[in-house]
C-alpha cells in the first residue's frame, strides 16, 4: 500500500473507534525483526526456561513480524482490561485467575480485531492487508507491545501500564499501512521486588527471569503430570496464578488489593468439579477463559489444592479423584491424601492400591501410603 494522505488522522480515528469497541489501550510498534530477543531466546531454551506454549518455536519465527505479512509496515498493538471481567455462569470463582473468568479472551480480542481491521479497510481503502494475532502466533507479541507503548516491563515480566497495571491482555494486528510508532512510559519497578518473594514456586528466578516450568499459571494449564516438588506449592491455584499481579504496589494503587477470595462453598464448588460430565462441562462454561482445558486438567489441580488445603472434610472429594477414569487424576489424589495425611487417608488408599490397575498409578499409590 502506497503512502496514505493524512496519517495522522488514521492513527487518531482508530485510536476512537478502539475505545468504543472496548480496547482503550492502543500504540503503534514498528515492524524491524526483534534481533535483540535472539540471544534472550536462545539461552531461554538453553536452560530449559521456556514454556511447553512456545512450541520450540525458532528466535527467527519469533523476531520477524515479515514472516507473517511480508507486506508490514506498522503493527497496532492493543490491550483490553480484564480486571472485572465474569460471565453470568462463571461467578468470580476462587482459584481461577481474572483473566480466565469472563468469555475467552482469545476469542473476545480476536473479534474486536477484526471489526478494527474491517474499520482500517474502510478508512484507508482498496490494498489494505493485514493479519490478527491473540496470542496464536510464534512473535513475541508481548515484546511488540512494550515496544508501542502499551506498558513497561515488570520484574514478574508482565507488562505495567500507568492506567491499568498489569490487568490486561494483548492482541496485535500487523498492518500494510505505514505509521507513525508511538513511545513507551518511562516508569518503571524501582527498587521493589514484592512479587519476586511472593512467588511460591520461586518461578521468577530474579528480576525480568522466569522460569516458566515452576510458573503456577503455567502448570495449571499444562497436560504434563505437576512435579512431585512442586505440588505442595499449588495453594488455591485451579486454574492460572495471579499472585504476582495481586502484591504489585502499581496494581493496589489502581484496584486495592485485589487479592482472591473463596465465594461460596468451595468444597461444594469442588465437589461438583468432580461430579459433572464433559457435555455438562462445556454446556455450562464452554465459553469461559479457563474451560478449554477441560475436566481432567481442572480436577488434577483440584486434587493438589485440596491435598494442600489438608482439611479432613476433603477427603470424600478426593476419594472421587481416586474413582476417575484419568490416570493422571488418580495419582494426583493419591499424592493428594498423602500430603494430607491421617489414618482415613491411609486406608482410603490401602483399598484403592488393591483395585488400580495402571502401573504408574499404582507405584504413586504405594509411594503415598509409606508417606501417610
Amino acid at each position: 500500500m502506497k503512502g496514505i494522505k493524512n496519517e495522522t488522522s488514521v492513527k487518531e480515528r482508530t485510536r476512537h473507534y478502539a475505545e468504543k469497541i472496548g480496547l482503550p489501550l492502543l500504540g503503534i510498534a514498528s515492524p524491524e525483526p526483534l534481533f535483540y530477543l535472539y540471544k534472550l531466546l536462545e539461552e531461554r531454551k538453553r536452560d530449559g526456561l521456556d514454556s511447553p506454549f512456545e512450541k520450540r518455536w525458532k528466535p527467527e519465527s519469533r523476531c520477524r513480524p515479515d514472516l507473517l505479512l511480508p507486506s508490514v509496515r506498522s503493527i497496532i498493538c492493543v490491550g483490553m482490561p480484564y480486571y472485572s471481567q465474569s460471565i453470568d455462569n462463571v461467578p468470580s470463582l476462587w482459584g481461577v485467575s481474572r483473566f480466565a473468568r469472563g468469555r475467552d479472551y482469545h476469542m473476545v480480542l480476536k473479534e474486536k480485531l477484526e471489526l478494527l481491521a474491517e474499520f482500517l479497510g474502510d478508512l484507508t481503502g482498496p490494498g489494505f492487508e493485514y493479519r490478527a494475532a491473540v496470542d496464536s502466533v510464534p512473535l513475541v507479541e508481548r515484546a511488540l507491545a512494550h515496544r508501542a507503548g502499551l506498558g513497561w516491563y515488570g520484574k514478574n515480566n508482565l507488562l505495567i501500564n500507568p492506567d491499568y497495571g498489569s490487568w490486561f491482555v494483548i492482541g496485535e494486528l500487523l498492518t500494510n499501512i505505514p505509521l507513525e510508532p508511538d513511545a513507551g512510559p518511562e516508569e518503571n519497578c524501582g527498587d521493589c521486588e514484592l512479587c519476586l518473594k511472593a512467588c511460591p514456586t520461586g518461578a521468577l528466578v530474579e528480576p525480568y527471569k522466569i522460569d516458566a516450568k515452576k510458573c503456577l499459571s503455567c502448570l495449571t494449564q499444562v497436560k504434563e503430570p505437576v512435579p512431585a516438588g512442586l505440588r505442595e506449592k499449588f495453594g488455591g491455584s485451579i486454574f492460572g496464578c495471579d499472585i504476582c499481579q495481586e502484591v504489585c504496589p502499581k496494581n493496589r494503587q489502581l484496584y486495592g488489593t485485589g487479592k482472591n477470595v473463596e465465594t461460596g462453598d468451595f468444597t461444594e464448588f469442588l465437589t461438583a468439579l468432580f461430579d459433572i460430565s464433559e457435555i455438562e462441562f462445556k454446556g455450562r462454561y464452554g465459553t469461559a477463559g479457563f474451560a478449554w482445558v477441560g475436566t481432567e486438567l481442572l480436577r488434577r489441580n483440584a486434587a493438589l489444592v485440596l491435598g494442600c488445603k489438608g482439611k479432613e472434610e476433603y477427603i470424600p472429594v478426593l476419594a472421587k479423584a481416586l474413582t476417575s477414569p484419568s490416570p493422571q487424576v488418580r495419582s494426583h489424589g493419591a499424592w493428594a491424601l498423602a500430603h494430607m495425611g491421617g489414618e482415613k487417608s491411609r486406608k482410603l488408599l490401602e483399598q484403592h492400591l488393591a483395585l488400580e490397575l495402571d502401573g504408574e498409578v499404582k507405584r504413586e499409590i504405594k509411594k503415598a501410603i509409606e508417606c501417610v
